[in-house]
Order: C-alpha cells, then structure tokens, then sequence
C-alpha cells in the first residue's frame, strides 16, 4: 500500500527526525511505500510594505538568518535527505496543501508527535486533521499523535471543525492517556475506538538505532551525556551534583532552539543517538531524550518541561512504571539511587507494548 504520512515540521528537532524515521521504517518493513507530506509553518510577510529603513534591515536579518539557518543544518539537512525521503514539496498554507488530494497514495496517517497540539499549530491545524481530504474519500488513521496536553487548548470553533473531521478517521491512536480522554470527554470519540500507542521510535529494536550511527566518533571515556532544550541555574546545579556523586564528566549536545545565531553548527543526529547510547546516565528534559534513555537501558532523570508539554512524559513514565525517574518542583529526586533500575521488567513491558502498537497499525490500515 503506498502511505502519505503527515507529522510535524522537522526543524532540526532530534526526536522530530527520529520519529519520522521509525515511523516510516516500520511502515516500510511492512512492504508498505511512503511519503512524507511537507507542511511547514505559515511562511511570515516578510516582505511586504518594506518602505523605512527599519523594515528593510528587518528583512535583512530575516534574510541572514535564513542563510545561517541553511549553513548549520548541513548535517540535520543530510539526514533528511537519505533517511526521510521521499517527500512532497513544502506547503506553507493550507490552500498548498490542497495539493495533496493528487498525491497517489492509498492512506494518509496523521502522526507522530506533537501534530495535535493546538498551541503551536493554532489556525492551521485542521490541516493535521485532515482538512484537505473532505469529500476525497481517501484512508485516513491516527498514529500515536500528541496533544502534548491533559488540558484542551483548542478554541471552540476549531474543536468543532476537527471533531468533524474525525468522522472520516479509519482509525485512531495517540500517544498519550491524556490525549485518548481528550478524544472521549470533547471530541465524542468512543472509548473502544481511540487506543493509546507508543511512539513510533519505540517500535524499533536498538540494532536498528545502532545501524544509524555506526562508526560515528564519540567520547572514550564514561560520562553523564546532558541534553537540555531550556536551560537554567537549577539544571546546571542538578548536573553538577550529579557529576560530582557518579564522578564522571558531561557532555552535553545543543538543540536548535532560542536564537540560531548563538549556534555554530547542528551536530548530527546519529552523534546525538550515538552519545546516549555510549554514556552512563542521561540528564534531559527533552520527551526523546528520555525515550532513548529507555530504549537503550541508560538510567536517567527528565525534568518535566511546562511550555512543551508535561502530559507526555507522565504517560510514558507511567506506562514503564519510571514515574521516580521524573522531576519538576513538587518532585525531589534522590540521588542516592541514580542507577537503581530494574531493566529486565523494563524491557518485557517494551515487549508487550510493541507487539500491542504494531497490531494496531497493521489492523488500522486495512480495517
């Protein structure tokens, strides 16, 4: 069957890649073809009324973070390309994206990550609803997305217009509890018709991951690997302690995130897998980085991220019964036991849950 999969952009997001990878990789095992359909962010009017001096030199720093924007990505850009391709044009509105209705696939899937999440798609994301389909009569299911929330941030009116556009889902999952009581409690979807389902970087095993960055050069020596998108004084004093209990050093790898032009260059995400897995414990407070903690049977502790969304580490945390592991300020981690983890119990629950996930998949595109 030939699958059109539509997640979130990109943007040089580690885990955005990774899941994308996985996604389409088991997808591919199943003797399916994919393409991935490009919707990026509304592109901004730049350009338009530029007659002060102000705005002209606004457009040329747009235009100078856009040129260091292409020169930093070169590696992130590289893995797009051999890993994630093929893939549409980008689609900066939705009147693009109509495009899509030509497109010779059979099923479209919705997913993963967070591609329901209200706060950073607003106005558009009916598109992840499938808006562009209406009357198309084309497949259309869920796989393990996100509303990266137990609240709902949609507005009335959007939450209308894509409740409707569930009608035509052939079938539904996401990856979080509070994403299924969302379905139910605003959404009138059913309870036996939404399942929870782990993201698709979970469905994967680790020789997979260990294909990607085979060969790749990462520290020698042991080592606390740090991978913080929102720094601050607290998690730089966590590390320390840390550090000074397992008395190993960090190395810590940047996101893009902030302002790009504090960045020299993306490392590649085949470093980024690489140095999880070669490290002796895992600091983050990145949704992925603690999926790969997990996977990879490194101990770890996330810190619970607000702005990006706290309901997904609770969901994953709790379904591998890691809830110690989290920390956020009404939670204080011991650090006595930092490496006490019981992965064999761990691992049997991966099992199961996998095997759990891909049934649904396989179901949900010829039921």
């Amino acid at each position: 069957m030939k699958i059109a999969i539509m997640t979130v952009p990109f943007n040089n997001n580690y885990g955005g890649f990774l899941q994308a990878y996985a996604l389409k990789t088991v997808l591919n095992n199943m003797g399916h073809s994919t393409i991935f359909i490009m919707r990026r962010r509304n592109r901004p009017d730049r350009y338009i009324n530029l007659k002060s001096w102000i705005l002209r030199r606004e457009k040329h720093l747009y235009y100078l973070d856009d040129i260091h924007l292409y020169r930093i990505s070169k590696y992130t850009r590289r893995f797009q390309k051999k890993y994630l391709y093929p893939y549409t044009r980008d689609y900066y509105n939705s009147i693009e994206l109509q495009e899509c209705r030509n497109l010779d696939v059979d099923c479209f899937i919705a997913g993963s990550d967070q591609c329901w999440r209200y706060k950073f798609a607003s106005s558009n994301i009916d598109d992840f609803f499938f808006n562009f389909l209406n009357g198309s009569g084309k497949r259309r299911i869920s796989y393990a997305a996100s509303f990266g929330t137990s609240d709902l941030e949609f507005d009335e009116l959007m939450l209308k217009k894509c409740k409707s556009l569930l009608v035509d889902f052939n079938a539904i999952s996401v990856r979080e509890f509070s994403g299924a009581d969302l379905l139910v409690k605003y959404f009138g979807i059913k309870q036996e018709n939404v399942q929870v389902t782990l993201d698709p970087t979970l469905l994967l095993p680790v020789e997979a991951y260990k294909e990607l960055f085979n060969g790749v050069k990462t520290e020698k020596l042991d080592y606390i690997f740090s991978y913080i998108l929102d720094d601050d004084v607290e998690k730089k004093n966590l590390l320390d302690s840390i550090s000074q209990k397992l008395n190993l050093p960090v190395v810590s790898q940047k996101a893009q995130v902030g302002n790009i032009r504090d960045l020299k260059m993306i490392e590649p995400v085949e470093l980024w897998l690489s140095r999880i897995y070669n490290s002796s414990f895992v600091v983050t407070d990145s949704f992925h980085g603690c999926v790969f903690s997990i996977l990879f049977n490194k101990p770890f502790i996330v810190y619970g991220n607000q702005d990006r969304g706290v309901a997904r580490f609770d969901s994953l945390l709790n379904l591998f019964d890691l809830k110690s592991r989290y920390l956020d300020v009404n939670n204080i981690i011991d650090i006595s036991n930092l490496c006490e983890i019981n992965w064999n119990k761990t691992n049997q629950v991966l099992v199961d849950l996998r095997e759990n996930s891909l049934s649904f998949l396989k179901e949900a595109i010829y039921k």
